[in-house]
């Protein structure tokens, strides 16, 4: 929305766009309103048009739709032609096809600059989150990891969608390197200290380990290429110049 959107074309936005801690576009969304999506908030704006995703207040969006407002589900992402997708369906909606099609488009092409060149070894990588969380097949994190010409450790290690690998599986069989998913503000935690166990710390003291923004990836927005490109140069760190 913020990237497609005229300014005065948005009555509220999602009280989570504001926040630093959970959105990469925090900055844009400085100074609009903010809703928890719920119906008594809404109906006051009166508004054209309201898009809602998964984790939207579901009985809100119901309410509205019975109430004839026009409702857009923008389904999560879990791959990269989703983002396209999402980025086509709301610059519909909000009436701005053109910069849908250019925001793709560079999407497209930072994408390209950072694809690693045909037939080159793909490093085997592991990304973590709080609690020795991985992400296997069908996630956008996996999505992520193959666009940057990585492959991703948690399929070996069996991973189903999203869960927790035993630190003793990372142990004895570990990834040449560590993609960390960092979550800003979070509170100190055993769950985010395990990132940091002495068992990971002899890893990492010989393998590169690298923290991403979980902002920049938890939801499917064009700024994953950003996260791709960071994800390049770590193949390139791993493999040499010219990979």
């Amino acid at each position: 929305m913020l990237l497609l959107a005229d300014r005065e074309q948005i009555a509220a936005l999602s009280y989570a766009a504001a926040n630093p801690q959970q959105s990469a576009l925090a900055d844009l969304a400085e100074g609009l309103p903010r809703t928890y999506g719920r119906a008594e908030e809404v109906l006051p704006l009166n508004p054209d048009l309201v898009l809602s995703g998964a984790f939207t207040a579901r009985a809100g969006v119901a309410i509205l739709r019975q109430l004839g407002y026009r409702v857009v589900d923008v389904p999560d992402a879990m791959t990269l032609d989703d983002i396209r997708a999402a980025i086509r369906l709301v610059a519909e909606a909000v009436g701005h096809p053109e910069r849908g099609a250019a925001l793709i488009a560079d999407f497209d092409a930072r994408l390209a600059a950072a694809a690693a060149p045909p037939g080159i070894r793909r490093p085997r990588v592991a990304f973590l989150s709080l609690g020795l969380y991985t992400n296997g097949a069908g996630t956008l994190v996996d999505a992520v990891l193959q666009a940057a010409g990585l492959e991703n450790a948690a399929i070996g290690w069996g991973i189903d969608f999203i869960g927790p690998v035993a630190l003793e599986q990372i142990v004895r069989d570990p990834p040449e390197a560590f993609v960390m998913g960092l979550d800003s503000g979070t509170d100190p935690s055993l769950s985010a200290e395990v990132l940091d166990h002495p068992a990971i710390r002899a890893l990492t003291a010989t393998r590169p380990r690298i923290g991403v923004a979980g902002r920049n990836w938890v939801c499917g927005t064009p700024v994953v290429a950003e996260v791709v490109e960071t994800l390049a140069s770590l193949r390139r760190q791993l493999l040499g110049p010219g990979s």
